[in-house]
């Protein structure tokens, strides 16, 4: 009986050779894209996972009350006051990317070796489960001037060599010991280093102000919980402990404790965060999307079956009088449905191998197709394919099985009672509900998408408070003689003409202000958190920023080391919402003895993204050693390249071991928006193939009605109907379909596209006119899809139609 059902299917598959192709190449489409969003899945769900104790690892989230801004730092101090103090807790650890402070290593003889330092606690790889190649976990970074380093950074610096017990100087004068060698990090770890030291060593160069004061917030804190701690309590223990010791901070500081798990998915609203981060709402918006492709496309098989049962009336009808049980033509339909999906599973493989590379691109993943063959993986997708072969063969299956021998092989259309008028105006209302459905996904995604990439565009054009063109970034080493080098530098590259401005700052545009500290106008009770940076005279010249009230630094007015330049959005937090009403004023903060007077005032800055909030800002300048390693040139409007060369070539003349290491900030700073416009991709890709399969679907679909109405036109022909009439009653009868499906789908496109646009701290508001343009680009192309057909209904001649009545 089986392999009688299989032959049976495979006749009718060739004798339907267009829907049948149409219903395989949809849904190996649909079977594509969702194996495709299934590996993005599996892999983003992995971060992290390979940790031994990852579901009891927590990371410390601070909300600073100044701002309301989440943030996963805490201050150095904490440490020594909630370990072993806090019940559940059953250990602590800290690190400290090296980035932030633009670390740098050396051998003293060849090259500068990297940037990619993180400094950590002692106890760092006995908390993770990083692989050692060579040391234990509790002993490697005992001493102060330890570091284990990866197994790649071994291979570049010693080849072959053991790299343990040889040295290499930490800013180009500290030595740290090299005592272990691990893995390179995982690829799923939301952090990563080549370089791992011991944090104590930094004692020897970052000021006494980060391991002393507990408003210096510069330390990613990760706990473990004991097996049955609730999370809930030992976060309330962690702020009472830091109330009583940091009362001046507890008033706008609250800790909290986010999952390890949860980082890479749940982080999208916590700013200087560790790494880049996933998104769990667009993972799920991509999942969504998976679903409703695989839907279009069953809708597509539904509607094709529906509009060619009544062709297959006699058939079924002969198989019944010959003892066809109901169940038999049920099952008939369901392996017809059975064979549709596994032919379309087997295309859907070639095209994820061939395709594999682009997605890798668009995506910025590796993805490979063995990722579907894990345990789970395969679960998932057998659940699939049996969910698609249900849902495309179940209606279809009903129709067919429900179908009565007697009325037809009278000459009846389909049978009497459900099957007969009455059933074949079900039909055509289900079949007018699905095509609902499938524009009603496709008008919503075109509106989603065209949203995204107008938020896009806005951010890559939004004004940040800098001009990121004509800049470039070049790293001065932190050895003897910076200061001197800068200097020498600076003169040297302003004599080319292509070279307009050069100075240097502890922060740059595209890179998070790594210090910050308390500010308050003498006499007044106002004092707020802001970013504190240091620089040198020329700076907002080279950065391109712009003056509102009083003067920039000027060496020209003598010394300016107890001078100020702060923010816009500085003075208005401190209370004065014209920049005029603060120049002159007298302000204090906790670093110095001595008061400052705020002599300018600069537009508000984004150091980072949009994605963040714009920070208050206060300038300094004087001789502070880590203002020295950004050097900022500026060129002449298109004289980049030259000036990249003429600043090379001084460089050079000064015969130092560090190559020429430059940056251009332009390209740095669109590399912050990557995951908008990977996303981006990704949904204009996934709206064209939903377009895509809506059309075939309605492609054929409008080729069997308008057969199933050739007596209906030739009639309407004989009293007198034109052919515009003809087009036009088809034109109106789908038009109103896709009036309905854009209806239902504005309400849903607004919902996620508002819901979305939540990520950013600058959103622009929804664009409603998208929601006429999708709906007319749906119109536009359901007329282009019916229009082939209609015209060859409506030029059908009459006579050949109805001779036969």
């Amino acid at each position: 009986m089986l392999k009688n059902f299989f032959l049976v299917a495979i006749r009718n598959f060739v004798r339907q050779r267009l829907s049948t192709l149409i219903n395989i190449f949809g849904l190996a489409i649909g079977l594509c894209c969702s194996m495709f969003i299934g590996m993005y899945a599996i892999d983003e769900f992995g971060y992290d996972r390979f940790h031994e104790n990852a579901d009891r690892i927590y990371r410390f989230n601070n909300r600073l009350g100044a701002y309301n801004e989440l943030i996963p730092l805490g201050p150095y101090l904490l440490d020594s006051h909630i370990r072993g103090n806090v019940p559940g807790m059953e250990d602590i650890t800290r690190i400290r990317p090296g980035d932030v402070m633009h670390l740098w290593m050396t051998d003293k003889e060849q090259i500068h070796v990297g940037e990619d330092i993180m400094l950590v606690d002692t106890n760092f790889f006995s908390f993770f489960s990083f692989p050692l190649i060579e040391g234990q976990a509790h002993q490697v970074l005992e001493d102060p001037g330890s570091m284990v380093i990866s197994r790649s950074a071994a291979k570049k610096l010693f080849g072959d060599n053991d790299p343990v017990g040889h040295t290499l100087y930490l800013l180009g004068e500290h030595p740290v010991h090299i005592t272990g060698v691990m893995e390179d990090f995982p690829r799923q770890s939301h952090f990563s280093a080549s370089y791992i030291i011991n944090h104590e060593i930094s004692r020897r160069f970052l000021p006494d102000f980060i391991f002393n004061h507990w408003g210096s917030f510069g330390y990613y804190y990760y706990v473990l919980l004991e097996q049955d701690a609730e999370p809930g309590q030992v976060t309330e223990t962690i702020n009472m402990i830091f109330q009583e010791a940091a009362e001046t901070m507890s008033a706008e500081t609250v800790f909290g404790l986010q999952p390890l798990l949860d980082i890479r998915l749940r982080s999208e609203r916590i700013a200087w965060d560790i790494s880049t981060h996933g998104n769990y709402s667009l993972l799920m918006g991509l999942i969504a999307i998976a679903v409703i492709i695989l839907l279009i496309a069953s809708v597509n098989y539904v509607n094709l079956y529906t509009a060619q049962s009544a062709g297959r009336k006699k058939e079924v009808g002969v198989r019944k009088v010959m003892g066809a049980t109901h169940r038999q033509i049920f099952w008939q339909s369901m392996v017809e449905s059975l064979v549709t999906v596994l032919v379309s599973f087997l295309v859907a493989m070639v095209l994820v191998e061939i395709l594999t590379p682009l997605v890798q691109q668009l995506s910025g993943k590796p993805l490979h197709i063995t990722m579907l063959f894990s345990r789970h993986a395969l679960l998932w997708l057998m659940l699939v394919l049996t969910v698609v072969t249900f849902l495309a063969g179940f209606y279809p299956a009903f129709v067919l099985g429900r179908f009565q021998p007697a009325s037809i092989l009278r000459g009846g259309q389909a049978g009497l009672g459900v099957t007969g008028r009455h059933g074949q105006f079900i039909n055509l209302r289900v079949r007018q509900a699905l095509i609902v459905f499938q524009f009603f996904c496709t008008t919503a995604l075109i509106i989603i998408s065209l949203s995204v990439n107008r938020q896009l565009n806005y951010m890559l054009s939004a004004d940040p408070g800098y001009t990121s063109g004509d800049l470039i970034l070049v790293h001065n080493p932190q050895i003897e003689g910076q200061a001197d080098r800068f200097y020498r530098l600076k003169n040297e590259m302003e004599q080319f003409h292509a070279i307009e401005v050069v100075s240097a700052g502890m922060s740059i545009p595209t890179e998070r202000v790594g210090n910050f500290t308390n500010l308050m106008i003498a006499g007044e009770d106002n004092e707020i958190r802001c970013g504190h940076i240091n620089v040198h005279e020329g700076y907002f010249q080279a950065i391109g920023a712009r003056l509102l009230a009083g003067r920039f630094f000027d060496s020209g007015y003598g010394t300016e080391q107890e001078n100020l330049v702060i923010s816009r959005s500085a003075a208005t937090a401190l209370g004065y919402q014209q920049p005029e009403d603060i120049i002159g004023k007298e302000a204090l903060t906790p670093f110095s003895e001595n008061n400052f007077r705020i002599i300018g005032v600069i537009e508000d800055i984004h150091y980072y993204s949009l994605h963040e909030i714009v920070i208050p800002l206060m300038f300094t300048t004087g001789d502070y050693q880590p203002s020295y390693g950004n050097i900022l040139v500026r060129s002449g409007r298109g004289q980049l390249q030259q000036a990249i060369k003429d600043a090379e070539s001084v460089w050079d003349r000064e015969h130092l071991d560090y190559p020429f290491d430059f940056t251009i900030i332009e390209e740095k700073g669109k590399a912050l928006y990557i995951r908008e416009e990977q996303t981006r991709q990704l949904l204009h890709a996934f709206m064209v193939i939903a377009i895509i399969i809506s059309l075939l679907g309605l492609f054929a679909l409008a080729s069997y009605v308008m057969v199933s109405r050739t007596r209906e036109i030739a009639v309407r022909k004989v009293f007198g109907a034109g052919n515009k009439q003809i087009l036009t009653m088809f034109a109106n009868e789908f038009s109103l379909l896709i009036m309905i499906s854009a209806l239902l789908a504005w309400p849903a496109a607004w919902l996620v596209t508002t819901h979305w646009l939540d990520n950013f701290a600058y959103r622009l508001d929804i664009h409603y006119g998208y929601f006429f343009l999708a709906t007319a680009i749906s119109l536009v192309a359901s007329w282009i899809t019916i229009s082939y057909h209609s015209f060859r209904a409506a030029k059908t001649n009459a006579a050949n139609a109805l001779k036969y009545e």
